[in-house]
């Protein structure tokens, strides 16, 4: 049996929380915590899950393996590309991104990742 994959959650709204429900059903995952720009989000979030909050979304990626990234629609793309320069996995909730140039960077980070 192979190690868990350690995922990490960006964001803590809404659909964050979908994703937490679902982890929860994965047994090969583990959650390492959540970043949000707020903190005291970010800690109540953590607190209702039994998780970490990040600091700082530098910690939360260097923790992590695989990041769903669940944050407003407008920095998917900076969050993708900034996941991808560390080389860790991503699960973006939709949409994917806001423009169709948005679209051609993260397509070109992850043939360049691959």
């Amino acid at each position: 049996m192979s190690a868990p994959i350690r995922t990490g959650i960006l964001g803590y709204g809404a659909v964050a929380h979908m994703h937490m429900k679902a982890l929860a059903l994965c047994p090969e995952r583990i959650v390492t915590g959540v970043y949000g720009p707020n903190p005291e989000k970010a800690q109540a979030f953590a607190r209702q899950y039994g998780i970490t909050a990040y600091p700082t979304r530098q910690a939360l990626l260097e923790a992590s393996d695989c990041i769903h990234i669940c944050t407003p629609t407008g920095t998917h793309c900076q969050d993708i590309l900034d996941c991808f320069a560390m080389d860790k996995h991503v699960l973006c909730e939709k949409p994917l991104c806001m423009t169709d140039e948005e679209c051609d960077i993260i397509r070109a980070a992850a043939e360049k990742a691959s």
